[in-house]
């Protein structure tokens, strides 16, 4: 996550945008889950590049685990969608 994070998400709610989404490996998700829930964004799409965990850290390294994402989902407001994309590598 950009150190400025919270700063960005500030400034986009206070544009008149009805909302915004956000695309993003996740890794860093779980330490601003307060701050994502009390903002305008609506959809948060986690990019992983395939359906297996430890393929995924092979390619990626330092990624979240399928458990990890469900447990991040848990977390977001129902106000927000959360989506994976993934790109299968083999």
């Amino acid at each position: 996550m950009h150190p400025r994070f919270t700063d960005f998400l500030d400034l986009l709610d206070d544009f008149d945008l009805e909302w915004y989404s956000l695309n993003t490996n996740g890794i860093l998700l779980d330490n601003y889950i307060e701050r994502i829930n009390d903002s305008k964004l609506k959809h948060i799409n986690i990019s992983l590049h395939h359906f297996d965990d430890a393929k995924n850290k092979e390619i990626m390294g330092n990624c979240l685990t399928f458990d990890q994402v469900a447990q991040i989902r848990d977390k977001i407001s129902g106000n927000i969608q959360l989506r994976m994309a993934y790109r299968d590598w083999e």
